[in-house]
């Protein structure tokens, strides 16, 4: 595998790309306040981390997904850290597709399929890139598996993940253990862990690269986000060692600016994920202007309106950023449909003249989604039979601006069987498999 690695092919192997500016899917990292990480917004952060000056400010950079949709994150750190940084990436599933694991009746029963063939393998003297690729090959439910039995839910279904690997800027020969690093740095995220095999990816790879770090002699760092920072799946407390902080994208962000201190071109970095990833589909651009009413014209993929109600959990939503004057309040319409407002948060400042909102979503209701009707043809018929809406955004009494609309999206689900996916959207498997894997939700 070490001289497939190494080939002429600089950019990396066994990668697809997600094309998020033209598809519109996001892959996110799920949070444990809901207000999910996506893509490009975790790619940003990355961005003030590992470029300083429009340079690199790191020795190297490892990015590992294990969750749902992993691979649909790396088009944009990509796109950010361009030629500057070397880095290197491995993700469980690719970008459209859902992560499986197995459930145990113990935590050591218990796993997630790629994780666990990766952890194995970080002391193995390899580079990074051909260990993951090494994971790749032996994970049970993996593509590379070929003429194994492969494994299956409690009907009987066989289940299959695509592991994908990518490294950019010379990547391919980064190591865990570096001794000619200074210092090493990690973050282990899991945002909403409510599995034991998501407890047990974490610790065994907070073990593994501590046990790699610690044979260098150099300083290193490692950050738990897990959950609400305090309980286990199973309701224990999380280890104190871990000095976990609670899986939110504000706490993301606060480690992050805590790393930006520290990380210069000698410094390693690695990011390691569990638990659930998710999709969102983004069909509104980013506007900002005031406004008492602007209305913007919006067309939603006809597969998509079909997606709703064939899949319950697959709810719309807008994801909005921005502030409105005092004693204002913001209402979204959807073709002259209601969907929600947004009020004055309780702790407000009453002395302000504004109130600010971020990353707020406001989740479209039964009454909005009974609305749609499924033609005999199986096309969507609604009021004017297109796909075309008109969303309007207005404040009364007031003025707004409003930063960010986004129009997407997205539900978090359990299949209760055998091989467990990484809870995700629904759609992603399709109408038949539905039915088959008796999907509930989380």
């Amino acid at each position: 595998m070490g001289a497939v690695l190494v080939s002429a092919c600089a950019h990396g192997f066994n990668f697809q790309s997600q094309n998020s500016s033209t598809t519109g899917w996001r892959s996110t990292l799920v949070a444990n306040d809901d207000k999910n990480v996506r893509d490009d917004a975790f790619a940003n952060m990355i961005k003030d981390l590992l470029l300083k000056d429009g340079m690199s400010n790191a020795r190297d950079a490892k990015f590992l997904f294990a969750q749902c949709f992993g691979g649909g994150m790396f088009d944009e750190i990509d796109e950010v850290l361009g030629t500057k940084v070397p880095w290197v990436g491995g993700s469980a599933a690719r970008h459209d597709q859902v992560s499986w694991g197995t459930e145990g009746d113990t935590y050591e029963e218990s796993y997630d399929y790629w994780s666990d063939e990766l952890w194995k393998l970080l002391g193995n003297g390899k580079t990074l890139s051909e260990q993951i690729e090494l994971a790749r090959e032996n994970d049970p439910a993996g593509d590379k598996k070929t003429g194994a039995n492969p494994p299956k839910t409690k009907d009987g279904t066989p289940v299959q993940e695509h592991p994908q690997t990518i490294w950019r800027n010379g990547g391919e020969t980064i190591t865990l253990r570096d001794k000619d690093a200074k210092s090493h740095h990690a973050i282990l995220w899991a945002g909403k862990p409510d599995g034991k095999r998501h407890y047990m990816d974490v610790l065994k790879m907070k073990d593994e690269i501590e046990k790699q770090w610690k044979a260098t002699g150099a300083n290193y760092t490692v950050h738990v986000l897990f959950g609400d920072g305090k309980k286990a799946p199973t309701g224990h407390d999380l280890p104190a060692d871990w000095n976990a902080r609670p899986a939110t994208q504000a706490e993301l962000k606060k480690v992050i600016d805590e790393l930006k201190l520290v990380m210069n071109k000698d410094e390693q970095f690695l990011f390691y994920s569990s638990d659930h990833g998710d999709q969102e589909f983004d069909v509104v651009p980013l506007v900002k202007k005031w406004i008492n009413q602007f209305t913007e014209r919006i067309t939603i993929p006809r597969a998509l309106l079909k997606q709703i109600q064939e899949d319950p959990f697959n709810n719309p939503f807008f994801r909005l950023t921005g502030r409105i004057q005092r004693e204002s309040t913001l209402s979204v319409f959807l073709d002259s449909i209601f969907i929600g407002s947004v009020f004055r948060p309780d702790d407000y400042d009453p002395t302000a003249d504004f109130y600010e909102f971020e990353d707020l979503t406001l989740s479209f209701s039964e009454d909005f989604l009974t609305r749609f009707k499924l033609g005999d043809d199986g096309n969507i018929i609604r009021f004017n039979d297109t796909a075309d809406f008109n969303v309007t955004f207005q404040v009364n009494e007031g003025e707004g601006e409003l930063d960010i609309a986004t129009f997407g999206f997205g539900g978090i689900t359990t299949i209760p069987t055998e091989a467990v996916p990484e809870p995700a959207t629904m759609a992603a498997f399709g109408l038949g498999a539905l039915a088959l894997l008796r999907k509930k939700r989380s």
